[in-house]
This record gives C-alpha cells, structure tokens and sequence, in this order.
C-alpha cells in the first residue's frame, strides 16, 4: 500500500542519498526567526531535517498564549526526534510573528513555504486565517492548526472523506474543536445560571465576532434563555461605557465579552464593575489568559465572570501534562510556572499527527501529507498516543488511529475534531468550575446547524 514498509525503507534510501524530495534546511527547534523565543531560525547550516512552519503570536496583544504553545510544540518535536523521526529524519521548527494581523500572517506564510520550505504549517488562529483562506487554498500545503475556533472552518478543510483525492481538499485541519462546541458549553452554563436575558457585546475582529454569534445562536436554540442584544464594538477604546449602559438599559442579567485583545476586556469589565451593573458575564475564551488573570483577577473575584474553553481532556491528557511540566521545568527556555491554556495540548497533538502523517505518507510532500492526514488519524486503527508507538505501528505495516491529549482527533470531513468543555472562574486564580461532556454539547451545536441551514 502507499504506507507500506516497503515504500517508507525506499524513501528513507532515497532520503539518504538525497534524492528524496524531502523538504531542506531549517532554523533550530524552537527558534524563531522573527524573534521566536530560541533565538534565530535561518537555514540551519548543514543539518538537512524536515520543516514545521510555526505563524506564531510573538507580539501583540495575545502575545501571552504563545508560550504554552510554543512549549508544547517543543515538547512534541523532542518526543518525535528521539524516536528517529519521521522516515528517519529530524523534524525542526520555525515560527515566524504574525503579529496577529492578517497580513502579515499572509507574508509570513509565503516566507515558511519558499524560504523555509516547511512540508507543513502548523499555526493560523480565526483572524489571520479566515481572510487568507483563498491564500491557504493557493499555497497547497496542509494547515494542522492548534488555534482556529472560527465558523467558517465547520464547512471548510480537511479531505472530505476522500484521502487519494486533493481535487475536493481544503487543506486546513484544527486540533481544537470549533467555536461552535465551546460556546455551545458557554450556553449550557449559561442556561444552569439561572440567568434569562442574555446579551452580547463584541469587537471587530474575526475571531471576536464568531465567537459572538456562534454564542448568541447557541442561546437562540436553549428553554428558558432569550436573546436580548447584540452590539459590535470597536476595539481599542477608552471607553465602554454607553454601550454597557445600553445592556443594562435593555434588563440583561448576563453578557458574553467577545473580545481577542485583553486590554479590550479590561478596561470593559473595569468600567462594568465602576459601575455597579451587576449580573453575570461570560468571557470569549482567548481572555482566560494571565493578562485579564493579573489586571482584574482579585477586583473581580467576588463577581460571577467565567469562560468556556476547550478542555485538555483527550486520552493521553494526564501524560501530556506531567511530561510538558517535565520538559518546561528542565528547559532553559520557558519560565517555570509556565501555565497551560486552551491551544497547548492542540499544539502538541497537531505537531504529532503531522509527523505521522509523513511517516506514513513516506514522503514529505505537501501532497504526501494532505493525503495521510486523516487515514492516521481516524478509526479503526491501532490507537496510539505518541510519535514514538505510531511509527513502530506503521513500520510493522498496521494503520493506526492517533488519539491525543486535546481530543481522541478523529478528524471528520472537514477536518475537525470534537471537544468537551470546561467552564473557569475569574479570580486571583482561575478556578476551575465544572466539565461540559461533548455529548451534552453535540446536540446544541446539531440544532445551532440546522437552525442555520433553515435560515439560509
């Protein structure tokens, strides 16, 4: 077969001899070379692996979630370069700042594709991905990304349930479930509040506004909770006081914050509490992050402010954890008390999942690696967990089925991975507050579609 033993030991001798195609040199694991946190990535010098393309947030106003990530991406590529590697080569990262925006994240992608030559792209959150997805579908190469809750997404990417076939392909795949499941749980914990009137306020950016609606439309489909206002903002100001005024006006006894930058949700839910509004707020869930934690964490621990986030909760979550407190604890590159958020363990699933897909593939094409990402990663397969148990698997000539620490994966058509979810409270610590099963969210977000698709 095209995974077959026999193909994968032709590659790894064509590999040797450098005939292979395998694409070239890169910057040291870790590295960035847009101010990454290891320092410089370049072309590496004279050590020939295969390159993970990292879009990082290194600056900007979520520059905070980024550590975590990046660790775990760390992580995943020692675990992956100890066990020989993909066809026997090491695999290296580069990450290149987005900054967040848009545009640049169009021009760092091209720099990861023609400069670096990454065989995959492992990065692209809802804002810098929706408005370069014609971009994405002319560069042909895959994106496994840890981040992307956005909508948008539910109809787009993956394989469409035919690996051979690129013609059909949208060559985008996330490792975190869509914004549909978490906020989904956000209603559900918002239904058990006790709360009737609910409200929402957002500002302008991609990732903000998806949350927002798919939040709100979430609410439209529960007993016992209405939809009572929806208000976009613009971010950046001063001043948030006569739309919260508005709220109020309007009797909401809870508001979802729909918000990617935290000094947005800061100075809203600074004003919010100045003001004595009261009632419940549910936050988007980029703002459990230690910026909004630091700035608000203790003036707001008596107030009912929580989020909803993915949980860490796939099959080999509590190794996952012990082993990234490990590595960050023993590295001399992250603090610490390094804390994990929402996209770490997507993080390390994506990287993993990608390397297996190559092995598998027995080549590093963009091609090669579109066509095994799903067959690695869906029943009825031999589950593993690591690099390491898959490769043997897939050298012994058994298809395997990758389950992870985020998810169990199981990539669907569009590739897309399903969640449960975890509600947090704010306070001097998050405090974690209850799990959302999936199975309880499935049918909200089934009803969220079809509501939808008899809209349309």
């Amino acid at each position: 077969g095209f995974g077959s033993t026999d193909r994968r030991q032709f590659m790894k001798a064509a590999s040797a001899a450098g005939t292979a195609g395998l694409v070239g040199l890169a910057g040291c694991t870790g590295g960035g070379t847009d101010g990454g946190e290891s320092g410089d990535g370049g072309d590496g010098g004279d050590s020939a692996g295969i390159t993970f393309g990292q879009p990082a947030i290194l600056t900007g106003g979520l520059s905070g979630i980024q550590p975590p990530v990046s660790a775990s991406t760390d992580l995943a590529v020692q675990k992956i370069n100890e066990a020989g590697g993909p066809l026997g080569e090491e695999i290296n990262v580069v990450r290149r700042d987005t900054a967040y925006d848009p545009t640049t994240a169009r021009e760092k992608l091209r720099q990861l594709i023609n400069v670096d030559n990454a065989a995959v792209i492992t990065g692209l959150t809802s804002t810098t991905a929706v408005p370069t997805w014609d971009f994405i579908q002319e560069l042909e190469a895959p994106v496994v990304t840890m981040y992307a809750g956005s909508r948008f997404f539910d109809t787009r990417g993956g394989d469409n349930g035919t690996p051979q076939d690129l013609s059909d392909d949208g060559w985008f795949w996330r490792t975190t479930g869509a914004d549909t499941q978490h906020t989904a749980g956000a209603a559900l914990h918002a239904q058990s509040s006790d709360a009737t009137n609910i409200g929402v306020i957002n500002t302008k950016t991609s990732g903000a506004r998806t949350w927002a609606e798919a939040f709100y439309d979430a609410i439209g489909v529960l007993d016992g909770v209405t939809q009572t206002k929806k208000l976009e903002v613009e971010g950046g100001k001063t001043t948030y006081r006569s739309d919260l005024e508005s709220f109020f006006e309007a009797d909401i006894d809870l508001f979802g914050v729909a918000v990617e930058e935290a000094p947005d949700a800061v100075t809203m839910l600074d004003q919010w509490k100045q003001a004595g509004y009261g009632g419940k707020v549910m936050l988007s869930n980029p703002m459990k992050n230690p910026d909004v934690r630091e700035n608000l964490g203790s003036r707001l621990q008596d107030d009912w402010v929580r989020v909803s986030v993915p949980a860490t909760s796939g099959p080999w979550a509590d190794t996952y954890i012990e082993e990234l407190d490990s590595f960050v604890t023993s590295s001399d590159t992250y603090d610490d008390d390094l804390s994990k958020n929402s996209w770490s363990a997507s993080a390390y699933d994506s990287i993993t999942v990608s390397a297996l897909a190559i092995h598998r593939a027995g080549e590093a094409t963009h091609e090669a690696i579109q066509k095994n990402l799903g067959p690695v990663a869906r029943p009825p397969g031999k589950k593993v967990s690591t690099f390491a148990d898959g490769k043997e698997a897939l050298d012994n000539d058994e298809e395997i089925n990758f389950v992870g620490a985020q998810t169990k994966v199981n990539f669907n058509d569009k590739g897309d991975v399903f969640n449960d979810v975890k509600i947090w409270s704010l306070g001097p610590e998050w405090t974690e507050q209850t799990q959302i099963e999936g199975s309880e969210i499935e049918p909200v977000v089934q009803d969220v579609a079809e509501q939808s698709s008899d809209s349309s």
